[in-house]
């Protein structure tokens, strides 16, 4: 479980590191208190059009998944 954990941390770095070197048009614009949108020059997302769908698609899989890891 601790692995996992780890991976996930590295998983997150590696995310925020490519998010730092996106180019100047794309922005991360922050709205208080903890709302952010995506700006891709002169047009606004949501970050949840990027993100949603690992929540949609890939939840109840890896719910599954660690079930059956934490009973080994």
């Amino acid at each position: 479980m601790r692995e996992i954990l780890n991976e996930s941390r590295d998983v997150v770095q590696q995310l925020l590191a490519v998010v730092e070197s996106l180019p100047d048009e794309i922005q991360i614009e922050r709205i208080e208190p903890a709302y952010y949108f995506v700006r891709v020059g002169d047009k606004r997302f949501q970050p949840g059009e990027f993100f949603d769908h690992f929540h949609a698609d890939h939840e109840s899989e890896m719910r599954a998944w660690l079930a059956k890891v934490e009973k080994q």
